[in-house]
């Protein structure tokens, strides 16, 4: 997961996920492997441990395998000898060239290659009736025959293991070369062919030569396969990758250990055959480049190598030019190149594959024909910050493929409108727990390439290397060397799009913050950083049609990443994040890690916090949604955080409705502003937990969730939950909506009367090729049609087009509210629809007001007062207060030390004070705790008047961007860790006091998490009050309806007469009336309209009893 070493554990190996799952105590991922169960191709016929001194014969030619008959094997396990009919296994049937009993053959006649992949079938082995046991992983494997000697073993004290298989070779081969290829061992091998050394073969697998040793008919392949080194010619230490992976963290008994992958024979013609195709199209060339490896016996001047690409239906589309080949003994390449001025692009979303084939013969005999090679003709390349495919923008939509795709689940996803899937590059898969390498699966990724989705692959990782790899040529050359067998197995894929190097292994902050994000610094000298760059530019060096990155690591190779859980940010920010990456950046972008927020941060502890959290954005709401069931179980889900990560899987939705709207609001919010920016490798949520809901069969591994589907998905599925349609809506091809002007976040939603009204209409198009839409949008006031217009547009792939709106409000008396729709046509279709409602209202009458308020303004910010009609007399202090209805402390005029312009017997005597904006500081200097969170939206406190008049809508998203705290950097440090600052726009606040908890302190506002924190509270004392208000007033005033009205209540309140202070008895003992005291609650028996009645209380007198 990146933030824990075993987070897979729950990964399912008897489903078709692709991932294999061990049985050992941390029961950590072992690796992609496509449909493992049906894969097995040899047999563990044997097992030691390395207490056994007698192997050593192994690398001296000989088998350490006594066999006295057809079904007679000695195996010495510790040293005891047992009775072989117990030991040996047969295969389990099933593999991946032929199910059959006899090898089947590939290829046609003529110098074609013949290929076999072993039968898993037990007819096609030696009979050895002992039962079956599967070829895979030795920490899970379980023999399933009765009466195994060697089942009570101890897994973890076996650290070598003999495997048998045979196979039958066509007398037809006898005179080409034999390979076999296997496709992953885990563990270092030893490979013997009826009874004679064939090859040491290392990890993680490869060619092993066998024409030496095969004969026609039946050989009998046996494999000594050890993970502690025994019989090999090199030790731990001389395995560099393994050894800085492993040594001090990992003891042998967890390292997987077996050989878990398709093993398969395949035969090549003499004297030279073609062995590996690599086609390279080029769009910025119009060129099709084919690199072609051949193998010789020896030197060759007279070959010829040619070919031929078709079409998806057969016919020839371009003739590679024949081209002389001159080839020395062993391997070499050499390229074909061919102009190609229109091939059809393989695009996202607009896949089309060709076959390339190729030829190799001397003189007019053939020599060897490669097995066709399907390829999409594409081009990936990045300029600046453009993400670019076949010439125009490209943007990845992008999801897990590790949360269960299949080629049936793809089906499902592509309804959410997913375009690319990340296999996440997990540091553990690479030579460490997991397994030695993953595999991923073939039939995945040819499905990815059918339907024009894109991939990121993982390769081998530099994350658990790092820096060391700088300075160590040894590791070095191994790195060089596996990296080369891994790509190659896949760079005939389309859809792979961008290899990943590592995941979490630099990890810088900058790049989380808004003014990091796709900014490649002039120079990173960190040795991490360097690592990285050094494992892009070997991916780059044996594929260099792709992008390289690492996962989360900055602004390093070719894409700019981050793990970006911006989480409770507040949301006007989040839309706005991207925004100087926009302007500015100089490397795409990719959120590969991002929280909606993440699921966990509804916990804190062992305290579930999910309507405490919604109350920010929803006020009294979230508690009206809280259900009685869910609140009896709150305990309950708290402590069900086990692990930190949260615990919604244990959590009744039914019961929390609130959570869906949450949802609803941030993922809307991020995918229309994200996709406006251009945001374009995409953002990656981490929503494992809920997912989009559990289909039928789900076992509960968040992991492999969707690979349970066994149809394709073409409509939403009975079972989805609200995700489904939450990450649907803003997640397809074309997205539009109604923006704001003049930056499309912009969220003003209050007009004056007569005012004119600027929106945008958004249009981003992901697709391939062009459209041709028209945006048709209407003002309503109710029914009535108050203005309306349209415009017709062409979108290219890639585009983003704004598209400005410009309407005049409505004349009116009163305040009214009105809505914004759009339809987007395509060829008199609706193909979307948005709207936006809106609020028009009456400008306020300037009448003067009858009161005297004295206004002491330093900084001359606060001189709106005069805007609403207030007669202002200028204050400063020492002046006298007599006559002064109310006291305003402007804006930013208390400084620390200062002594404040009123004391507590002003107060007492009925005097009036209003403190405008001040600086945070100042604030706690007050005694108010308070945090610059800068709230967009404030709710009504109860029993306030202070609303009348005014829509929730009003204390909402004020028109502008307030300028009391500056942008893009925090005010003051702080005492926690939280989301860096970035903009203010339409901050209602910049800054909230949390409300005291004290007796005369009563909030006006309330807002921010748990309705905790208030930008307006009001102090009682005596006859009078001090009015305390963050509100950010300076500027909207007569700007905005909204905030004016508010100001103009404000004023109201502050200039209200003081309501009668009703009076409090106490009844008990001295000890419970000195703490009614301390609570700040004046005593009066005559007035006493309360009765506190405390410990030691005397009777209470029955004219109070009965009152």
């Amino acid at each position: 997961s990146g933030s824990t070493d075993n987070l897979a554990d729950a990964y399912d190996s008897d489903t078709d996920t692709g991932f294999n799952t061990i049985d050992d105590a941390d029961d950590n991922w072992l690796g992609l492997v496509g449909d493992t169960a049906d894969h097995d191709v040899m047999a563990i016929v044997a097992a030691r441990t390395a207490t056994n001194s007698a192997l050593t014969t192994v690398t001296g030619g000989g088998a350490y395998v006594s066999q006295t008959g057809a079904t007679t094997l000695a195996v010495y396990i510790g040293g005891i000898a047992y009775d072989t009919a117990n030991v040996v296994a047969e295969c389990e049937a099933g593999s991946l060239g032929g199910t059959a009993a006899t090898a089947t053959v590939s290829g046609a006649s003529g110098g074609t290659p013949n290929c076999v992949t072993l039968p898993a079938n037990g007819d096609a082995v030696t009979t050895l009736n002992a039962g079956t046991m599967p070829a895979r992983d030795w920490r899970s494997t379980r023999p399933e025959a009765k009466g195994l000697a060697w089942k009570p073993e101890v897994r973890g004290s076996v650290h070598s293991l003999w495997y048998e298989q045979s196979f039958e070779l066509p007398a037809a081969w006898r005179s080409h070369r034999v390979m076999a290829d296997f496709r992953r061992i885990e563990g270092d091998a030893v490979v013997f062919l009826n009874g004679q050394r064939a090859a040491e073969l290392l990890r993680p697998g490869g060619e092993v030569e066998l024409s030496a040793q095969v004969i026609t008919g039946t050989n009998l392949l046996r494999v000594f396969l050890t993970r502690d080194y025994t019989g090999i010619s090199r030790g731990f230490e001389q395995d560099p990758l393994r050894h800085a992976t492993r040594h001090d963290k990992f003891p042998i008994d967890r390292w997987p250990f077996g050989i878990t992958a398709p093993v398969t024979i395949a035969t090549r013609p003499r004297p030279a055959a073609i062995t590996d195709v690599f086609v390279a199209p080029s769009w910025r060339r119009r060129e099709l480049a084919v690199e072609v490896e051949i193998e010789a016996d020896q030197p060759l001047a007279d070959l010829q190598l040619a070919g031929r690409v078709k079409d998806a239906e057969g016919g020839v589309a371009l003739e590679l030019p024949p081209r002389a080949v001159e080839v020395a003994g062993g391997r070499s390449i050499h390229r074909l190149v061919a102009p190609w001025a229109a091939p059809r692009l393989w695009e996202l979303e607009a896949p089309y594959l060709y076959t390339a084939e190729l030829e190799l013969r001397r003189g007019a005999e053939p020599v060897d024909l490669a097995p066709p090679q399907r390829f999409g003709f594409r081009e990936v390349w990045t300029e600046g910050r453009q993400l670019l495919l076949n010439g125009h923008p490209m943007r990845w939509r992008l999801t897990w493929a590790n949360s269960g795709l299949t080629p049936v689940s793809l089906s499902f996803y592509r309804l959410l409108g997913f375009n690319v899937f990340q296999f996440q590059p997990n540091p553990t898969a690479w030579w460490s727990v997991w397994s030695e390498t993953p595999i991923y699966d073939e039939a995945t990724l040819t499905a990815l390439d059918e339907a024009g989705c894109g991939a990121t692959l993982p390769v081998p990782g530099i994350s658990n290397l790092k820096p060391g790899i700088l300075t160590d040529a040894r590791m070095q050359a191994a790195y060089e060397r596996e990296m080369r067998l891994h790509i190659r197995r896949y760079r005939h894929h389309p859809s792979i799009l961008a290899y990943a190097v590592g995941m979490n292994s630099y990890c810088p902050q900058f790049n989380i913050h808004a003014q990091g994000m796709g900014r490649r610094p002039a120079e990173d000298r960190n040795g991490n950083a360097l690592a990285i760059e050094y494992g892009c530019r070997v991916a780059r060096a044996n594929d260099p049609t792709r992008l390289a990155f690492s996962h989360a690591d900055g602004s390093t190779g070719d894409l700019s990443t981050s793990n970006s859980y911006l989480n409770f940010a507040p949301l006007q920010e989040r839309e706005e994040w991207p925004m100087l990456w926009a302007e500015s950046g100089n490397m795409p972008y990719s959120a590969v890690e991002f929280g909606e927020p993440y699921t966990a941060n509804f916990w804190k502890g062992k305290q579930f916090l999910l309507t405490e959290y919604l109350a920010i954005y929803f006020g009294e709401q979230a508690y009206a949604w809280e259900s009685e069931a869910g609140q009896r179980r709150i305990v309950e889900y708290g402590l069900a955080n086990s692990t930190g990560h949260g615990a919604f899987s244990k959590v009744d939705l039914a019961d929390w409705p609130g959570y869906w709207e949450f949802q609803r609001r941030f993922v809307r919010a991020t995918d229309r502003a994200w996709r406006t920016w251009g945001v374009n490798g995409g953002w990656q949520y981490w929503n494992f937990a809920l997912g989009y809901g559990d289909p039928p069969g789900y076992q509960g591994n968040v992991f492999s969730r969707y690979s349970v589907l066994r149809e394709p998905v073409a409509s939403r599925p009975a079972w989805a939950n609200p995700n489904f349609e939450i990450y649907r809506e803003n997640n397809q091809p074309l997205l539009a909506w109604l923006a704001g002007a003049p930056r499309f976040t912009d969220k003003t939603h209050a007009y004056y009367s007569g005012e004119a009204i600027r929106k945008q209409v958004a249009l981003v198009w992901d697709g391939p090729g062009a459209r041709e839409l028209t945006a048709r949008w209407w003002l309503f006031g109710g029914e009535e049609t108050l203005g309306q217009g349209e415009v017709k547009v062409e979108l290219g792939a890639g585009d983003i087009r704004l598209l400005p709106i410009g309407l005049t409000a409505p004349r009116v008396a009163e305040s009214r509210r009105a809505r914004l729709e759009l339809a987007v046509l395509e060829q008199g279709e609706v193909v979307a629809r948005d709207r936006f409602e809106l609020e028009v209202h009456p400008r306020l009458p300037t009448s003067r007001a009858r009161a005297t308020l004295a206004l002491w303004d330093p900084a001359g910010r606060s001189g709106w007062l005069r805007d609403l009609g207030s007669v202002l007399r200028d204050w400063q202090p020492g002046d006298s207060l007599a006559g002064v209805d109310l006291l305003v402390v402007g804006r930013e005029a208390l400084e620390p030390g200062v002594p404040l312009p009123w004391d507590t017997a002003y107060l007492a005597a009925g005097g009036r004070v209003l403190v405008l904006e001040q600086q945070p500081q100042i604030w706690e200097g007050l005694g108010f705790r308070n945090v610059d969170t800068a709230p967009r939206q404030v709710f009504a406190a109860s029993g306030s008047g202070l609303a009348d008049e005014l829509s929730p809508e009003s204390l909402r998203y004020w028109r502008g961007t307030p300028d009391l705290l500056p942008e893009g950097r925090a005010a003051r440090d702080s005492e926690v860790q939280h989301a860096p600052k970035w903009t203010n726009s339409h901050a209602v606040a910049s800054t909230v006091m949390e409300i005291p908890h004290v007796v005369g302190l009563a909030p006006l506002l309330a807002c921010e998490f748990d309705l905790a924190y208030s930008p307006l509270l009001v102090w009682r004392h005596g006859q009078g009050q001090v009015v305390f208000s963050s509100l950010d007033l300076s500027g909207r005033v007569g700007s905005d309806p909204d905030a004016t009205r508010l100001a103009a209540n404000l004023l109201a309140e502050c200039l209200k007469p003081a309501a009668p202070r009703q009076g409090v008895r106490y009844l008990g003992g001295p000890r419970g009336r000195a703490l009614v005291e301390r609570l700040g609650v004046a005593l009066n028996d005559r007035t006493a309209q309360l009765l506190v009645v405390g410990e030691e209380a005397h009777p209470v007198p029955a004219a109070i009893a009965e009152a």
